[in-house]
């Protein structure tokens, strides 16, 4: 996952950006006349070849990459049709490049690390900060969920495993991974009724097994979907944002 979108984030750059006249450096930028003034302008195949050319021969260290290559650029007629105007845009708005200084009605808001910033598309820097916003979402409610009282073990070696694993290689299998154990361990509101009434239920809820049940009758009753103690009740927002996290 993770090849295919560093693929698909240089071919949409490269394809939303102008056309180049003469190299300005090797780093990836043209400096290009742009309206009625001088805009670097990003290519994203030139910085693909500088990547490539890094590796003094050698081939990816993943064995798909060739393949991925060529489906990936095989989109980039379909990109360049739908080209919008472009706007200064940073290009790598990721949660690492915003530095918050100073505290409470004082903070101010910085944006570091412009060496990809350009001409581009509104719309790509859209989905670079959505994609952010989504894994900083869904990291911070991960602790708060291995904190939880009513998390079981599972959930809390699958949420910490995630976390680990953002940003690496990793992240794409230990995300199937995480969502299939938070859709495993979460209990529906008619569940938690059920059990709270069985007799495993009165074994593991004792003497408060009868209030459980009445509780879980009052969410059924009202519509809720899952059971509504911490551990559920993160998942739940976890699992709104399952989309995101796979895309």
């Amino acid at each position: 996952m993770i090849v295919v979108g560093l693929l698909l984030f240089f071919v949409v750059i490269s394809v939303f950006t102008s056309n180049s006249y003469e190299d300005a450096a090797q780093s990836g930028f043209d400096i290009s006349n742009f309206n009625e003034g001088w805009t670097f302008v990003y290519q994203g195949q030139r910085q693909i070849d500088f990547y490539e050319s890094l590796w003094e021969g050698k081939p990816s260290i993943y064995a798909d990459y060739r393949q991925t290559k060529e489906k990936v650029f095989s989109l980039r007629r379909y990109i360049g049709s739908h080209s919008g105007k472009k706007v200064l845009s940073h290009i790598d708005p990721v949660a690492d490049n915003f530095l918050i200084i100073g505290t409470g009605d004082k903070e101010d808001i910085r944006l570091i690390d412009w060496e990809y910033s350009g001409m581009q598309d509104p719309h790509v820097e859209r989905s670079f900060v959505m994609k952010s916003e989504v894994l900083s979402y869904v990291a911070e409610r991960s602790k708060e969920l291995m904190e939880a009282s009513t998390c079981s073990k599972e959930a809390k070696a699958a949420a910490k495993a995630w976390l680990e694993a953002v940003g690496t290689d990793q992240e794409a299998r230990e995300t199937e991974k995480y969502i299939a154990e938070l859709e495993a361990d979460i209990v529906t509101a008619e569940g938690l009724l059920a059990f709270a009434s069985s007799d495993g239920g009165k074994q593991v809820f004792g003497e408060h097994a009868a209030q459980v049940a009445d509780h879980a009758r009052e969410l059924v009753a009202s519509g809720a979907k899952y059971c509504d103690c911490p551990a559920c009740s993160i998942a739940a927002e976890i699992l709104e944002k399952k989309d995101q996290m796979l895309s």
